[in-house]
Formats: structure tokens, sequence, C-alpha cells
């Protein structure tokens, strides 16, 4: 069923658009995150879906009707906001603090009734707050006051609720404990969730779909693995960023690059070809960015259709390539060994081994062979990585014993290529 329906949303604060043509829909049960730079247009999107914020052009449809045609009260029974920062300076009880999110369902001069007195008492009970019923508001902690504002917000028994930043102002104990509830209402009672959020982890953690907003559009919409890509963080953020697929949730997980370990001015493609020996999306970070710093690179072996045979395609590397999700086969790795030869050093990229790419070891073993300068990426231990009972570990471990260069972070290596490709510029 759908809830929020967005179409062609243009807003303008004096003269400046701060929204431009957004398009977006959400369904009962998702649990949506609006992500994008400050000044993208997210928290002016959410006042514009309860109508604190008049539009004027396109439209936005809750529950099928026009929200500029709905009353303030109208819309507060089907929708609940947790703002970003919720500040309480006169000293009500947390139970009175509750109650106030019952105003929309009460009507002028007419007592409490039983629904209400249940919804109040299940908002504190779904939050935890039960036992700070009596307390004031103005003695709660933080994080405590969060989940009084979510009870607040609960007790309207809202089908939409819109949290603004919702744990901006909250330590890692407290921001875990605001989405895990988050995600409990919306697994447990269908209640669609969109969250403005700033944490590009917690919302691809928690999150059905992700809405990438850029200069007050929609970027990009999707999947949190089809959003959070290292060009989409780049785009909008302006950020280098690595990501991996994390091995517990299957979920993305991003880790920003500081601009200290990036060079300064191109390499140039005079200094040789590097072959970078990865598959399985270990490599495309590396890919992308010696690629855009000037070195030729090579690549292999990667299955074709997985992230890093994708970023290969894009930016034009030549790879050694086996069928999908099919083990390296005798073709296969000789046409990586051939790229290796004629390249003038190897990296190992820090990517997970199977029982499938065992042989990209065994190329690594070939280079040192041939006397090429080795290169390991050691940014994960071998031991989260290794998913062949051990052999991947011990043929790894033989690589180190044999004096290839040990990375433990991604500065070192622009040191490492300075002295085997010497000609490019690096941060020292």
């Amino acid at each position: 069923m759908n809830v929020l329906t967005v179409e062609g949303l243009s807003f303008t604060y004096e003269g400046a658009p701060v929204l431009a043509g957004v398009d977006l829909t959400v369904d009962a049960g998702e649990f949506v995150a609006i992500l994008g730079r400050n000044g993208s247009g997210k928290t002016t999107l959410l006042k514009c879906l309860t109508g604190v914020l008049p539009y004027r052009q396109g439209r936005i449809l809750l529950f099928g009707r026009e929200v500029n045609r709905l009353s303030p009260k109208e819309i507060a029974r089907q929708v609940a906001v947790v703002p970003q920062q919720f500040s309480i300076q006169f000293p009500f009880l947390v139970e009175e603090l509750v109650w106030m999110g019952r105003y929309a369902h009460q009507r002028r001069f007419h007592q409490e009734n039983s629904r209400d007195y249940a919804a109040v008492r299940e908002a504190l009970a779904e939050t935890g707050v039960e036992t700070l019923a009596g307390r004031r508001v103005t003695a709660l902690s933080g994080g405590e006051l969060q989940r009084v504002a979510i009870a607040r917000a609960l007790a309207q028994e809202p089908r939409l609720i819109l949290l603004d930043e919702p744990t901006s102002h909250l330590d890692i104990n407290y921001q875990i404990e605001v989405l895990d509830l988050m995600r409990r209402l919306n697994r447990k009672q269908g209640v669609a969730v969109v969250a403005v959020l700033h944490d590009l982890n917690l919302a691809a953690q928690y999150c059905d779909r992700l809405v990438l907003l850029s200069g007050g559009k929609v970027y990009a919409d999707g999947k949190p693995g089809e959003v959070l890509t290292p060009a989409k963080i780049r785009a909008v953020y302006g950020v280098e960023a690595r990501v991996h697929q994390d091995a517990l949730t299957g979920r993305p997980y991003v880790a920003p690059l500081s601009r200290f370990w990036q060079e300064e001015e191109p390499a140039g493609p005079a200094l040789g070809r590097l072959h970078l020996i990865c598959g399985g999306g270990g490599g495309s970070y590396l890919m992308e960015i010696l690629h855009r710093q000037g070195y030729e690179v090579s690549a292999g072996v990667i299955n074709r259709q997985d992230s890093d045979s994708e970023v290969a395609g894009m930016l034009g590397i030549t790879v050694a390539e086996a069928p999908p999700f099919s083990p390296i086969g005798e073709a296969e790795h000789a046409a990586n060994l051939r790229l290796i030869g004629e390249a003038r050093a190897v990296i190992l990229a820090d990517i997970p081994f199977g029982r499938g790419n065992l042989r990209n070891l065994e190329a690594a073993q070939e280079a040192l062979n041939q006397g090429k300068p080795v290169a390991v990426c050691d940014f994960r231990p071998i031991a989260a990585r290794d998913f062949t009972g051990g052999e991947a570990a011990r043929l790894y471990n033989g690589l180190m014993e044999r004096g290839v260069h040990h990375l433990s972070e991604l500065g070192e290596l622009w040191s490492w290529l300075r002295q085997v490709m010497p000609g490019g510029k690096v941060v020292p």
C-alpha cells in the first residue's frame, strides 16, 4: 500500500531553490533513509511532507490525499515527527509529554477514553521508558529524551514516522538503541519510517531503501548496495571511499578515505603498468584511484558481472576474466600470468578467498618468481578473508615469508609505488 507519494516537488527559500523536481514514493512497512550533504534539502523535504512548509510546485499525497489540503490535526492522525533535537524547557513529567501525542485524536471538551490510556501505556512500554514516567523531562539524558520523543510520536498511533537526524546528538550506544527501536516498530507494527540520516553505515544497516539527494534533486534511489557505491559517494559528497560488503549482514560498509593519503598530482602513464590481483569487489577502489591518478592498470582474475568486473569495464582496464560464479581455470590463470609478465609491479588486493580463486594467490607467487615487486594489501587480516579451511592462509603466509611488501594501510601503498615506479608524485 502506498503511504506517501511526492511528484515534481520544488521549493524555494527567498528566491533560492532548495528542492527541484523531487519524486519519491514510500510504501507501508518500508524503512527509508534520506541522505545527502548539508544543504541538499533533506530537512526542507520533511517539512514539506508534513505541511509545515507550504509548497507551490508539485504535489504530495499522504494516503492518497493532498497534504496542502489537510489540517495539521488531520496530518497528525497519520504522521508523527521526531525532530532533530528534542528540547523541552518546561519541566513536564515524562508521562505528561507522552500524553501530548494523543492531542490529534481527542475531541474538544471530551475526556480521555480507554483507547487514549492504552495508546500511552503501549508507547511507554515499546520505548522502554515506563520507569521514567514520573520523572521530569528536564532531568533526562539525551538518549532518554530521544526515546521519550519517540514515545510521544507512537502515542499518536501513526502510520508514518518521520525522523530528522534522530542520532546526530547521541553516542553510539544510544544511536543503536534508537534505530533498533525504530526497526522493531517498523517490522512489528508495519509503520512506515522515513529518516534523515548523516551516517551512511547506519543507514545501510537499518534501511530498506536509501534516497540520496544532491542539489535539491534525487541523485539515487534504491537498495543500500545500489546507492552506496564509490562513484556515487564521490559525486555527491566529494570524497573518496572504500565500500565493502559486511560479511555478517551482507550490507555495504563505507570507509571514507582521508585526502591526506591521496596523490597531489597524477602519476602519468609513462611509469609503466601495475597489475592488480583482485576479484569479488576487493579491487574496485584501488582500480579507480590508481586509474584516476594516471597509472596504467590491468587486473585479474575477475569473475564477469562482479563489482570489480563492472568497474574495470567502466574504466577500460584490461582484465583476465572468468565466467560468473566459476572457479579460475587454466585459461584464465594463464591470461592472468601474461598480464603479470607485462606489468612493472603487482598488487594483491585484500580480497576474500574461497576454493574458486586460490589460483590468484598462486599468481602472486609466480609474480615473485618473475622478479616482480609485489605488494600485499593486508587492510583486513587474512583469517577474516579465508573461507578455505586454512589453505588460503597457508599460501598467503608463504607469500609473506618470501619478502613481499606488506601494506597495512593505503598510505603505505603510495610510498611503495614511489620506490618501485619512481616519477609519480605522492604524499610523503
